[in-house]
């Protein structure tokens, strides 16, 4: 029998379109794969209660990787449905979780209190988190007591091209957490996500998935505060001195972490391996990036942007970030630091 699938994000963020778009990108995708019964995609507040109905349409049009173009007006209701109505989640078999971070405690404690338990005869329900920059992990495993939390996180933005279809900017992949024995029921849950079209990593340590890819989302908030669309803002030798600027600062933030980590693990507390993962978006490790962004323009912008896929994307001149659409000047900076550094700082 096929699961059923909700999606959860936050239909008007404050913020950013980001998850949003990825949300009604990923619920197309699924609803199109033949690997689930019925995709929902629900649109919440912040606080996880539900929106008017007549707000919860979104009329997405996504291109799919293999070139499909999927409509969610042409979608039979049997198979997707768009609402703000959380009491739908309550016949889903898995949620994936794109709701603010911020909020996402508040949302999940929201929806168990709200939502009717899980029989006891029945499998546990599935979540997975897909907040990049989530932290507090192991208080989310609590806010949902009676279903089983996968961790992950997403290494592309999704965005509208000039034809206002959705579409991964990147070719970066989704990322989960390597199950553990507790946890291999939920095995199905990644073979849902992977009929997108896109790969799932699955690692040990998730969260040096999430600092890599949160490092190499910092360009896209240093770009922002130029205007330039992504592409333009790599060819520019300058961005790429602030960009790389931004790495150096963030990996020494690694190495004061590590260090504190590995001063707390005297006390009795577990620690891995810190070092920052890209691997869910390039080749290229942090360390490879800092060599290659200083290199000359015509150098960088005729070999090493033709050559290699640094996991930032932008095929056209045209296609900017989600994040540089909404945001400009001092605000971004804000956001900047904290969306990306404080999960850094915080997250074990």
């Amino acid at each position: 029998m096929l699961p059923r699938v909700g999606i959860v994000y936050t239909r008007d963020s404050a913020l950013s379109r980001e998850d949003a778009q990825l949300a009604q990108y990923v619920s197309l995708c699924l609803a199109a794969s033949g690997r689930c019964a019925k995709t929902w995609l629900v649109g919440l507040n912040n606080d996880g209660k539900s929106i008017d109905k007549n707000e919860s349409k979104t009329g997405a049009v996504a291109l799919r990787c293999d070139g499909a173009v999927l409509d969610s007006g042409k979608l039979s209701t049997e198979i997707y449905e768009e609402t703000g109505d959380c009491t739908k989640l309550n016949e889903c078999d898995l949620w994936l979780l794109m709701v603010e971070t911020d909020a996402t405690l508040k949302v999940t404690e929201f929806l168990h209190k709200t939502l009717k338990k899980t029989d006891e005869k029945q499998a546990k329900r599935v979540v997975i988190s897909l907040q990049t920059t989530m932290r507090r992990l192991a208080q989310l495993n609590s806010a949902l007591p009676d279903s089983i939390v996968l961790h992950g996180g997403v290494a592309f933005q999704v965005v509208k091209d000039d034809k206002g279809m959705l579409r991964p900017l990147c070719n970066g992949c989704f990322f989960v957490e390597r199950l553990s024995k507790e946890k291999t029921s939920a095995l199905y849950a990644l073979d849902v996500l992977e009929g997108t079209g896109i790969q799932v990593l699955s690692r040990h340590n998730i969260q040096a998935m999430k600092w890599g890819c949160t490092m190499l989302r910092s360009f896209y908030y240093i770009n922002a505060l130029t205007g330039k669309s992504v592409l333009d803002g790599l060819r520019d030798r300058k961005t790429r001195f602030l960009f790389l600027q931004a790495l150096v600062e963030m990996d020494e933030l690694f190495q004061a972490v590590m260090a504190s980590v590995t001063a707390a693990n005297k006390s009795g507390r577990g620690s891995g391996d810190s070092s920052p993962d890209t691997s869910a978006a390039t080749l290229f490790p942090v360390r490879s990036l800092m060599v290659l962004l200083p290199l000359p323009d015509w150098i960088f912008n005729s070999f090493v942007l033709r050559v290699f896929d640094l996991g930032l994307g932008a095929p056209s001149s045209t296609d900017k970030s989600v994040i540089s659409v909404r945001h400009r000047g001092s605000y971004v900076w804000h956001l900047f630091t904290l969306t990306l550094l404080s999960p850094l700082i915080v997250g074990f």
